[in-house]
This record gives structure tokens, sequence and C-alpha cells, in this order.
């Protein structure tokens, strides 16, 4: 019998080596080699197989090498930052081995792109600071529900961290780390030529002023759809001209104008789900009560130990709440877009309409969002341009309790899986507390901000010399920030519930007039200059309102009855002005085939 098993066994193991040998002759392989257009090594470079996964990095030496790969037709394609994507492809017989050599090309066109600094723009080889710019294309690229995300993983060195995952909520955006240990560390957001108000920590209704974890995000009422391109000023050399106030860096963002003569319509429709990336594996009741048993025996108890809430033993046997089931479900995603663009000679004119219904995974919120955008261009004469460009958004983020506040938080903590939902009676159960029941929680508090946000900027540009551009900019940004949360009866314990309302209205206007003058030097010199100054002021104020005994929330009561109880009533104003002057040289020469850029800053005030 032992016999006849190890023979068996060793027919087997014979096979499988033979198989092995035959496998491994059989199996093609492609080396290679990728050097730069002076025929010196490319060091690790990224080489790969297209239409697969598998890729790796040159050797310091520049090689490469795919082995056991299969008979067949292959695309090899490889990419160096700088340099033109380089493709070649390779048919393999079985067992055959095959090398290649990549000759890479430096890529202009990414060297000659336009990219948006302080106060203009700038050909990126002549840009002296740390600029990364993001396209329209890459932004929508992967459907997101707040410009911020978009970021994520596309620019190096800028770090996005997305709080949580209920609609609408602020992402931490860090430019090459945090720059100070007291002050914010968020950098300075430039739509379309004004700084916008980005109050992070905007009074609510919550408890005046404590979001309980859910902070305003100032880009949730921009509409990536809109956003032509997105540059990141990351270095001191870079974000100069824009004084203390780019210490944090600076992220510019330019919206859309038509690209090409003539008339065009776009629609775009996306559906889409929303479900938890990984679900935690919480205890039932038995494994609670098991675990909660051994510590009790293991600390000198006798018998059973006193459950929480005043629950017994046997109702905890009865009872097996699986409390995320009950505050998740799959989330429904959808966006509706239609625009119109126009160009000719004289006119350009951009228009888009979205409406955004962004439900989350987490019963109860969603964010929804309807803008409208239209930017328009007109040459007045051959010297003189004019520039309109507008937007509406009204943004409504149904909120729920998050984080430390119950919710998902409770049901991942607190929430034992041995407390009922309601009590045998149909009643709510709140034994171990309101916030310790997600679902009474959920049902008894409504909760809702309504975000609306203009925008609204007028320009003219004129060239009366040559080389010579003018340009007056005038923007507004306004922001009525209302948050409104409602307790029901069960929840305050009296016959009727409680209204709050937190309101936060920001004005916020600038005004920008530069002068930019270029001239060519001999001997391949530049040589241009930027003059500017900016007046920007900001004034918010905050109310708060507070009715007892009232049947619901105030965006559902009307009118609210004059006979109810005022709790309170707080009115605060704040007033920040900025005034500046800046300038700007930058000197470029050209010596055979090397260019040398040097910029200069200035900021008397």
């Amino acid at each position: 019998m032992n016999l006849n098993i190890l023979y068996r066994f060793f027919v087997l193991f014979s096979l499988l080596l033979v198989s092995a040998q035959l496998t491994a002759q059989n199996t093609a392989s492609v080396k290679g080699k990728m050097l730069d257009e002076k025929s010196e090594p490319l060091s690790f470079a990224i080489v790969r197989i297209e239409g697969t996964t598998t890729a790796q990095n040159t050797d310091v030496d520049g090689n490469f090498e795919f082995k056991n790969l299969a008979a067949g037709n292959y695309v090899i394609v490889a990419t160096y930052l700088g340099y033109q994507l380089n493709k070649q492809a390779v048919q393999l017989a079985a067992g055959e081995s095959k090398v290649i050599k990549f000759n890479m090309q430096t890529d202009n066109k990414n060297l000659n792109e336009v990219v948006v600094v302080g106060y203009g723009t700038q050909v990126r080889r002549e840009v002296t600071g740390a600029v990364a710019k993001i396209t329209s294309k890459e932004l929508t690229a992967i459907p997101v529900p707040s410009v911020e995300a978009a970021l994520q993983g596309k620019a190096a060195g800028v770090q996005v961290s997305i709080g949580s995952g209920l609609a609408g909520a602020a992402a931490i955006v860090k430019i090459r780390g945090i720059a100070s240990v007291s002050a914010g560390s968020d950098p300075l957001y430039v739509v379309d030529g004004i700084p916008i108000s980005q109050d992070y920590f905007m009074q609510n209704a919550t408890d005046k002023g404590n979001g309980g974890g859910k902070n305003n995000n100032p880009l949730a009422t921009l509409n990536p759809d809109d956003i032509e391109s997105i540059d990141i000023l990351k270095d001191a050399a870079a974000t100069a001209i824009y004084g203390s106030r780019g210490s944090n860096g600076v992220i510019i963002i330019t919206t859309k104008r038509a690209k090409k003569q003539g008339l065009r319509f776009d629609l775009s429709i996306r559906e889409g789900i929303s479900t938890m990336a990984s679900r935690p594996n919480m205890m039932n009741n038995k494994e609670y009560l098991q675990m909660l048993q051994e510590a009790y025996e293991n600390d000198g108890g006798v018998g059973h130990p006193t459950l929480p809430a005043g629950i017994s033993w046997e109702q905890a046997q009865a009872t097996n709440t699986d409390w995320v089931k009950e505050t998740t479900h799959i989330g429904f995603k959808q966006t509706y877009s239609l625009g119109t663009s126009y160009a000719n000679k004289k006119l350009n004119l951009y228009v888009n309409t979205t409406h955004d219904n962004n439900s989350t995974y987490i019963i109860g919120d969603a964010y929804l969002r309807s803008t409208v955008r239209a930017n328009i261009d007109y040459q007045l004469t051959k010297n003189i341009k004019l520039s309109y460009l507008g937007s509406y958004v009204n943004g409504i983020n149904k909120r729920v309790d998050g984080g430390w506040g119950g919710g998902l938080g409770a049901a991942m903590s607190t929430a034992l899986p041995i407390y009922p939902v309601k009590n045998s009676d149909g009643g709510w159960f709140t034994g171990a507390g309101p916030n310790n029941n997600p679902v009474f929680m959920r049902e008894n508090k409504t909760q809702r901000t309504q975000q609306q946000r203009t925008l609204q900027g007028f320009a003219l540009d004129a060239t009366p010399l040559k080389n010579l551009i003018l340009h007056l900019n005038g923007n507004y940004d306004y922001l009525d920030n209302t948050d409104d949360v409602y307790e029901d009866t069960a929840l305050v314990k009296q016959p009727k519930g409680i209204a709050k309302r937190g309101a936060t209205y920001t004005n916020n206007y600038n005004i920008i007039a530069t002068a930019f003058y270029s001239q060519t030097l001999k001997r391949s010199q530049k040589l241009s200059y930027l003059l500017g100054t900016e007046y920007q002021r900001t004034k918010t104020a905050f109310k708060y309102l507070e009715y007892n005994n009232i049947l619901g929330p105030l965006y559902n009561t009307t009118p609210i009855d004059s006979n109810l109880k005022l709790g309170t009533n707080v009115l605060s104003k704040s007033i920040s002005v900025f005034d500046g002057y800046f300038g700007r040289v930058s000197y470029s020469l050209k010596i055979h085939e090397c260019e040398v850029f040097l910029q200069a800053f200035f900021l008397p005030i």
C-alpha cells in the first residue's frame, strides 16, 4: 500500500517537472533599453505591456525585461516624464527572445503648454516655480462629487484627504505638507480671478457654530464640468506674487470657454452607485455576550454579568441588531448636464446647466446641486475685449449624524448588538441614550444645509500699444449658507419639536488692475514686466434662530407663528479688507540649446 502511494507520488512529481521544463522552453521574453535624444540611458522609466497590468521600471542603465510571455503579439509602451509616449509592436513565437530599443523624444508640446500663474499666464518652460496643471479631461475622467476630490493623485506634492464619506463633506488639501503649527494650512482658492470665501468652520445650527465634524466645503458649489483647468502653485517662487495669502500654496481654477468656432451642443448623463469600500466585521449578540461573560469570569465574577441599559440576559439573547446594516444601503448618483457653446471672430459664448443628485451609502445622506454658468467674451474692437463670467449654484445637503455625533460612528462603536431598534411595545429604544440608537436619531432629527452661491465677474482687456496689455477685472462672490436642524417631539420630549437655524451671509468682491509689457532684446533675450494692484473686501454676517414648540423644520413651516417663543437671535458681523500692490519681472536668455530663466517679485504692500 505504501509502495503504491510512493510510486504514484514519484510519477506525479516527474510529470510536473517535465511540464515545468516544457513550459520554460515554450515561454518567450522581451528585452530592451530606453535611451534619450543623446543616446543616454533613462533610469526608472515606466515600461508596460499595453492592455495588461504588467509593468516595470528600467534599471540605472535603462534596461528592462519581460519574461515568461506566451507566444503572440504584444505592444510595449514606454513613458517618461517630459518625453513623448513611445510604442513598439512585438511578435513572439514560442520560446523566442527579442531585443528592442526605445529612442525617446522630448515632449516640446508639454514644455510649450500655457499655465496660469499669479495675475497672468506663462509658457511652462519659462516658469521658474513649481506649477502643476490639471486639465478638464483629467478632472472628469472619474465622476466625483466635488472639485477637490478630483485632485487626488493628480499632482506631486498635493495631498488630498477625504474626511468622511458624507455627501458634500470637505476634503483636506495640503500642498507640500503643513506649513503652520497654529494657523491654517489650507491653500488659497482663486476662481476666475477672485479669491473665494473658504471658511471651513462656518457657523451653523447644530450647536451655534459647532458642526459636529460636518465642516463647510467651500468647493462643494463648484461644478467640475464647468472647469477648464486647475493650476496649482506649489512653492515660494510660484506663490510669491500673492504674498502672505499664498503661503500655503495657491489653487487657480479657470472655467470653460467655447473651444471651436460654430455652434455646439453637449449632453452628458451619468448614473452610478455608492457602496461601502469595506464593510466592518461586527460582533453579533452571541459573540458579544460570550466575550462579556469570559471577561466577567476572568475578573472573578459568578453567574451572568449585569448588562447595560437594564437589558436582561434573556432579552439580549433574543436581540441581534446589525446596526451597520440599519444605517447603510446602496446609494445612487445621477448627473445631468446640458451645455452649448458658440464662437466666431468676435463672440465666444459658453452656457452650461447641470443637476447632480449624490446619495451616499449612508441612509438619509445626500447632496443635490443645480448650477447655471455663462461665460461670454466679446471683441469690441481690434484692441479691446470685454468679458463676463457668471454662475449661480443652489446646493442642498441632506445631512445625518456622523463620526462622534452618532449615526454610522455609533453603529460601529457604542450601539451594541443587544440593543433593539424598538421596544416590544413598538416604542423607540432609548434606554442606552438616544445617540446609541442611530435609527431613532435619523428618524427624529432632520438636518439640512442649503448653499446658494453666485460668482459674477467683468473684465476689460486693452492693447493700446504693441506688447502692452492692460487688464481691469471686477468680481463678486456671494454665499448664503443656511443650516437647519429640527428635533422631533420624541427626541426633545415635549408636545412639539425644536427648530434651529444658523445662517451665514458672505459678500466678497475684488477689483484688479494690471499692466503687462514684454519685449524681445538682442541675442535671444526676452524681458517682461507686470505691475498691478488689487483691492478685496469681505463682509460676513451670522444669524442664529431657535424656536420651541414648532411642528417642523423652518423651511417647511410657513408662516412662522408670531406667538412662538424666540429662543435665541444672535447677529454678528465681520469685515476684512485687502489692499495691495505687486509686480513681477521675468528675464530669459537663450545660449545655443540652453535657456536661462529668471524672475523677481516685489510686494510694497
